[in-house]
């Protein structure tokens, strides 16, 4: 229900904004996107909240400080979307603000963190597994949050696989080893396939909202594809149908981060995961 009690929402005495008390009690108490809009029905500020109505009145209030002049000025209008998911609310405000980047948003960090475990050939036709900066284009064996986690299992396989390993020098030659290219590379392709075998695929569901609203989200060899929005009474078939049924995400590090970091924080509703040994382009 998007009735909500108003001792809950602790509302201000005054409203220092030009939007009328009874357009900011109408929004709904759920999970989605809240736009402040100017005279010109511009989006001005776009903001994700858990509750959309709350989120619109802990704005009003700071209206009274100077820094929110501009703003107070400006918006005269409020629209919302409901998401029924806060960490679907979060991606669609950066992906929103990163298109149409309204006055009042802050610019989101999107620094990419991410490291990958890549296959590659020295000029001696040596194969090695290389742990390097992520990049989507590359096609990596693996992809991993941290250096750390990348580093250590790449240390696995060359100690599983009986591999060199010289990252200082990867194309340090034949030299180097005590067999032929042609010998030490099954042991790689050996080690390549146990890599794609521990690829994971995930589906986090987001903890269903007060109407059965549900947020699946979508990750594919530590690469996020997509999300769906769905109903408790609509469950998808399986993994293959959500897939299926995803809307696709650009796979940026601020989506791939705000998913880390709700999943750490506990926030989901539940994980499943599927492994692969096929590799996911």
């Amino acid at each position: 229900s998007s009735d909500v009690c108003s001792s809950d929402l602790k509302e201000p005495k005054t409203n220092a904004s030009k939007i009328s008390e009874e357009q900011l009690n109408r929004l709904p108490s759920q999970a989605g996107l809240l736009y402040l809009k100017n005279l010109q029905g511009e989006n001005i500020l776009i903001a994700s909240a858990s509750n959309i109505r709350k989120k619109a009145w802990s704005l009003i209030k700071r209206f009274h400080h100077k820094r929110f002049a501009a703003l107070a000025d400006q918006a005269v209008d409020v629209d919302f979307e409901i998401t029924g998911s806060e960490l679907l609310a979060s991606i669609l405000e950066w992906l929103q603000t990163s298109e149409s980047k309204p006055r009042f948003n802050r610019r989101f960090n999107s620094i990419e963190t991410r490291f990958s475990l890549i296959e590659k050939m020295d000029s001696g036709g040596f194969m090695h597994l290389t742990v390097e900066p992520y990049q989507q284009q590359t096609n990596p064996l693996l992809v991993f949050s941290g250096i750390r986690e990348a580093k250590s299992i790449q240390k696995d396989l060359v100690e599983q696989f009986n591999l060199f390993q010289n990252e200082k020098n990867t194309d340090a030659g034949g030299e180097l080893f005590s067999m032929p290219a042609e010998e030490y590379n099954a042991l790689a392709d050996a080690a390549i396939l146990h890599a794609t075998s521990l690829r994971k695929n995930f589906i986090i569901k987001d903890r269903t909202g007060p109407n059965g609203e549900q947020a699946l989200f979508i990750i594919q060899n530590g690469r996020v594809t997509g999300y769906l929005q769905s109903h408790r009474d609509d469950l998808p078939g399986g993994t293959e149908d959500i897939i299926e049924r995803q809307q696709l995400l650009p796979d940026a590090p601020f989506i791939f981060k705000a998913i880390l970091r709700f999943v750490s924080k506990g926030k989901y509703g539940s994980i499943s995961q599927d492994r692969k040994s096929t590799r996911l382009n």
